[in-house]
């Protein structure tokens, strides 16, 4: 496989909530295995493709897809949430079914060690995250998109995503000019380094919040000015999801 930077968010297994729906950009990729259950994902050209039982799905960054369930038979899955350099972007999800014997045993391998997990245990779900994307590699193209310019940014982005950093600074450290940086980020990455760093800096703020630091500790360790810039950027972040889920909510029926 492409020699891949991985930087896991979440991951684990279990249904979704009886009256779950999602319906906002995947704002990092996305790697499921269905265990069972009812649901659905729907394309940006309206499209609705249901979830298999005993198949791997894979979400690329940044991809506008609606997710659905029916609470009468919630989906169940092996969950990874993830970004990596480069970043796997594609017009549609993946999809694959586990019928190979080296995955039928990472599917046995997944739901084993998944089950009941410690959020904590990052080290195990790095590791399970990069074997399977290893086996499906092998099984499927997975579309890893390079840009050795850009791999440059976003490995700034996520080393010092804590400090000031500007777009400015970014251009300056790949050594192009300011304008031309930001259209070929957002023509690899599907939006502005400006967006991509306060999305990432949110994610890395939740992550501690849910560790249990304070929002001030949080802004502090990721790049936020004060608590209140934060707390701003997350009920941000809330509103625009309440907002597309609203729009939404009729779909799921």
């Amino acid at each position: 496989m492409l020699p891949i930077s991985l930087q896991l968010s979440t991951f684990g297994q279990g249904t979704v909530p009886g009256k779950w729906v999602l319906a906002q950009p995947i704002e990092m990729q996305r790697l499921y295995y269905v265990l069972g259950g009812r649901g659905s994902y729907q394309l940006p050209n309206g499209c609705s493709v249901p979830f298999f039982e005993g198949c791997f799905y894979l979400f690329p960054y940044n991809f506008p897809a609606h997710f659905f369930s029916d609470p009468a038979e919630p989906l169940d899955h092996v969950y990874f949430d993830f970004v990596s350099i480069p970043p796997v972007l594609t017009d549609s999800p993946l999809h694959h079914p586990s019928e190979s014997p080296a995955l039928q045993a990472l599917a046995t391998l997944l739901i084993e060690t998944t089950k009941g997990h410690n959020r904590t245990d990052f080290d195990c779900g790095y590791a399970l995250l990069n074997l399977s994307l290893t086996l499906l590699q092998r099984e499927m193209e997975i579309p890893f998109r390079t840009d050795p310019i850009i791999s440059e940014a976003l490995t700034l982005i996520w080393t010092q995503y804590g400090q000031p950093l500007s777009v400015s600074e970014m251009a300056a450290a790949v050594h192009l000019e300011q304008n031309y940086f930001i259209r070929r980020f957002k023509t690899l990455m599907g939006q502005t380094p400006y967006a991509y760093l306060r999305s990432y800096r949110i994610a890395r703020a939740k992550e501690l919040l849910h560790a249990g630091a304070t929002l001030a500790q949080a802004a502090e360790q990721t790049g936020f000015q004060t608590a209140a810039s934060l707390s701003r950027a997350l009920h941000s972040v809330k509103q625009n999801r309440l907002k597309q889920n609203l729009s939404y909510k009729g779909i799921a029926k």
